[in-house]
């Protein structure tokens, strides 16, 4: 399944972590009412304690079908994931999710829509659910069906429509339901989505808003990444007896050798009229067929997860692209011949040989001086520090908080700011090596920032992004050293950096040829004030002497997202880049951060913007020992870092350092 990481560079996502902030920022769909496709920035406004939630157990009660119906949606389990934050003005709103006849209404094609039944967060009183079609403008056109739920419960919601809604091939229907969110202190919303974040089994479409939002009447889009909750009840249809479908294909790594052992997991679910006695699958790497499996798992209506494991064929050259797939090979001992085009699903991987070792692993926090939940991140980030010195962190500073002119973090810059518009999920979160984490008890909402105040405890949260890092890097190894060499003037302040390194043979299709370099400067030790909450609940307040560390200051890189690698020859790259320190900022407590991965495009997967490696060094100073060597086919990593004096240090220090590796090793190297 592919998932873009956003449509486009300026989206917002609404969707927030644990107590987490966010503003929310919609955008005209192209030809409803829209007069462009920019997406409309909605003003921050400051939230209390949000909460997302996880799984729970309140009315997962199925809803009562008659003769020849089924549920149709995005999924059909009873299953509930995340609620999430509705943050705008008070007043009504309807909100809502598109069902095609191309995926999820497919087989139900000459059927009708007959019931619903939505989910919901908390109790939102009476709220009617109209079906409109997409052929039409739903904002100057009558809804085809409607139906009213009195009295809504937390959980699950059924309604009947007043009529049933005939499903036409080629149509899109639109799903709504309408809310009023009340007049609050500050104008502040409520939780009243619930999401389908880790449920769904197609692409998502997206969360619609239909009204003005800013650009004139029409229908907006609030959220690309996830769909609402609402699963239609179908009669009739072009269903088949036996049917299965399969989706859901993932990996445990995106690189492998040859010989690896090879996890490959895939979703499965009966779709037919009946439910198949028996069936068969085979598992095929690049075409080739490598194991047949014999109904692993007893089918129902909802979607199961099968695991699987692959030795992968000898002989893999680096940088070639491999697939795993899996299809259906028989139910009831019969060839299927009808709905075949989702009879298979498969992922995809890259072979490697060689790698270099770990330097750092990048860490990017964001955060904000008016995010009253950012402090207890900025703790998990420093208990991180204290349990691993193979970290670089870099602490984006996000605008969305500010209500200028009154509340403005002093610390955001342009090209942090752009970053965090794309990668964070809500404040505070942040990423590991930019790496989207597949393990659910890690990433269990599926996005790519991890929330940093899932549990207030600083350690369990370092742990959580410890656990992260150790996935990158068992998924992707390092491909490319990144050396950094610095000299500061202290009289003029001038500062000149070079950046460079060796990679591995075939670098242009490991990393490819688009790598790009990234070079940011940030600062410790800045006291400045700090929203925060107190953890008993409650308004929050500022501290005046908060101490902010890693905090960016520059990216050096002409380009916010990196630039292009310059060659010195086929397996070298360096780069120098010269700034004048800024008066304010204290040299003494600069560093500079350094890392080499894939570029930021529109069009970027969310599982294609990782960071290969990095380094980090104090400004004046470079880099030196370890990144020396180039390849080796089993690369120890550094583990931990120590001065002389047996002290842990966070970065390479001026003088000798005491490196222990990851295979037990330990090794003195000089930084100049």
């Amino acid at each position: 399944m592919k998932r873009f990481l956003l449509t486009m560079l300026v989206l917002l996502t609404a969707i927030v972590s644990v107590n987490a902030q966010n503003e929310i920022a919609v955008g005209k769909v192209k030809g409803l009412g829209a007069t462009d496709e920019k997406p409309i920035k909605v003003s921050a406004l400051k939230s209390g304690n949000s909460q997302n939630v996880m799984k729970f157990d309140e009315n997962l009660s199925r809803i009562n079908l008659d003769a020849n119906e089924r549920l149709c949606g995005y999924y059909t389990s009873d299953e509930l994931s995340w609620g999430t934050y509705f943050t705008y003005y008070a007043g009504d709103h309807t909100a809502g999710s598109i069902f095609s006849t191309a995926d999820v209404l497919k087989k139900a094609v000459g059927g009708t829509i007959t019931k619903a039944r939505v989910a919901l967060y908390q109790d939102i009183g009476s709220t009617t659910v109209k079906v409109y079609s997409l052929s039409t403008n739903p904002i100057t056109s009558e809804p085809l069906a409607t139906g009213t739920i009195n009295s809504t419960v937390r959980g699950w919601n059924d309604v009947t429509f007043d009529k049933p809604v005939t499903i036409v091939d080629g149509e899109d229907y639109l799903v709504t339901y309408d809310f009023t969110i009340p007049n609050m202190q500050g104008g502040i919303g409520q939780t009243v989505f619930m999401i389908d974040n880790d449920l769904r089994d197609y692409d998502p479409q997206g969360i619609y808003l239909l009204g003005d939002y800013g650009d004139g009447p029409g229908l907006y889009y609030y959220d690309t990444s996830c769909d609402l909750c609402i699963q239609l009840v179908v009669k009739g249809g072009s269903f088949v007896d036996d049917d299965v479908t399969l989706n859901k294909p993932s990996l445990d790594k995106i690189f492998y050798k040859s010989g690896d052992n090879a996890n490959f997991s895939f979703g499965i679910r009966s779709t037919g009229n009946k439910i198949p006695s028996s069936y068969s699958l085979d598992v095929a790497v690049d075409g080739q067929v490598v194991n047949t499996l014999n109904s692993p798992v007893q089918l129902t209506g909802a979607t199961q997860i099968v695991n699987t494991s692959i030795t992968l064929p000898n002989g893999y050259s680096a940088g070639d692209q491999h697939t795993i797939t899996v299809n259906v090979k028989d139910i009831n001992g019969v060839a299927a011949t009808e709905f075949v085009d989702d009879d298979m699903t498969g992922a995809a991987f890259k072979s490697y040989v060689e790698s270099v070792a770990r330097q750092k692993n990048y860490v990017e926090q964001y955060t904000s001086t008016e995010c009253g939940w950012c402090p207890y991140g900025s703790e998990a980030i420093s208990a991180l520090k204290e349990k691993r010195s193979d970290i670089a962190v870099v602490a984006m500073h996000n605008s969305i908080m500010d209500e200028a002119p009154y509340y403005v973090d002093p610390f955001t810059i342009e090209a942090g700011d752009a970053i965090a518009n794309i990668f964070a999920s809500g404040l505070p979160s942040g990423t590991v090596n930019r790496y989207y984490v597949t393990d659910k008890t890690i990433n269990s909402d599926g996005s790519l920032a991890l929330g940093l105040t899932s549990s207030t405890d600083p350690q369990i949260e370092a742990q959580i992004l410890s656990d992260a890092i150790d996935e990158s890097n068992v998924s992707v190894p390092a491909f490319a050293t990144v050396d950094i060499s610095t000299s500061f003037n202290k009289d003029s302040r001038e500062l000149s950096i070079t950046v460079s390194g060796k990679v591995v043979d075939s670098f242009d299709k490991l990393v490819g040829s688009d790598a790009v370099l990234t070079v940011c400067l940030t600062e410790d030790g800045i006291t400045n004030q700090q929203y925060k909450y107190p953890l008993t609940g409650g308004y929050g307040s500022y501290v005046n002497d908060y101490v902010h560390n890693s905090v960016l200051r520059a990216v050096m890189s002409e380009n916010p997202y990196g630039d292009n690698l310059e060659w010195t020859d086929g397996k070298t790259y360096s780069k120098t880049y010269n700034v004048t320190l800024d008066n304010s900022w204290n040299a003494e407590n600069m560093n500079v951060v350094a890392f080499i991965g894939r570029p930021i495009t529109e069009n970027s997967d969310i599982d294609d913007v990782w960071v290969n490696n990095a380094n980090i060094v104090k400004v004046g100073e470079t880099s030196t020992g370890i990144s020396t060597p180039t390849v080796s086919e089993e690369s120890a990593v550094e583990v931990a870092r120590y001065s002389l004096d047996g002290t842990l240090l966070s970065a390479p220090t001026k003088g000798v350092n005491i490196v222990k590796m990851s295979d037990g090793t330990t090794r003195k190297v000089i930084v100049k």
